[in-house]
């Protein structure tokens, strides 16, 4: 047990930080790996507000048939930023058991705790490192489309629930994901076995 440490995923928070972009009434999802976006399509149908799929999984045939409230395509980082700093709420929808370790959707998790975003996450035993359900983000279950929908609409609801998950998560995430601690982390554990 001596031998294995925990660090989590850094990200680059002096890049993803927020400013004084003003907020639409919009939904962003990022990743291109184990994505369930299709449960936050169908969720979000109704809710009156737009969903950005920041994403090269959906094809030119699939982006023909998305509803009118949703828009995917490919964003570099700064679209991706820009994106982040508009949106109301950041949502990391997995297609994963729930038993998963795999450290997938940590990155774009990271990203937007960095950016104070108001999270809704698929659970899984990794991102149970990352988030305390409703205190810096919110767990649903995956492809549960009644519990995003429930989820969706609370937080599109109450501005403080948003602001108050967002700063918590942006807490966490200053404290814990910049690349600095990661690397103190690394360097203090192979000082360990080295010496």
């Amino acid at each position: 047990k001596d031998r294995i440490i925990f660090l989590h995923e850094a990200t680059d928070i002096s890049f993803f930080k927020p400013d004084s972009t003003p907020e639409k009434k919009m939904i962003v999802s990022v990743g291109n790996y184990a994505r369930d976006f299709q449960t936050l399509i169908d969720a979000s149908t109704g809710l009156a507000t737009e969903v950005v799929l920041a994403t090269k999984l959906i094809t030119p045939l699939q982006k023909k048939i998305l509803p009118e409230h949703v828009h995917a395509e490919h964003l570099d980082s700064e679209g991706v930023l820009q994106a982040y700093k508009e949106a109301q709420i950041a949502v990391v929808s997995l297609n994963t058991k729930d038993t998963y370790f795999d450290s997938v959707g940590t990155l774009a998790l990271g990203e937007a705790m960095a950016m104070g975003k108001a999270l809704i996450v698929t659970y899984t035993k990794s991102m149970e490192s990352y988030i305390e359900d409703g205190v810096s983000g919110m767990f649903v279950k995956g492809k549960s489309v009644e519990e995003m929908k429930t989820a969706l609409q609370k937080l599109l609801d109450d501005e403080g629930l948003r602001q108050r998950l967002g700063a918590r998560a942006q807490e966490f995430a200053l404290k814990n994901l910049d690349p600095e601690v990661f690397a103190k982390g690394l360097v203090d554990f192979l000082k360990t076995r080295i010496l």
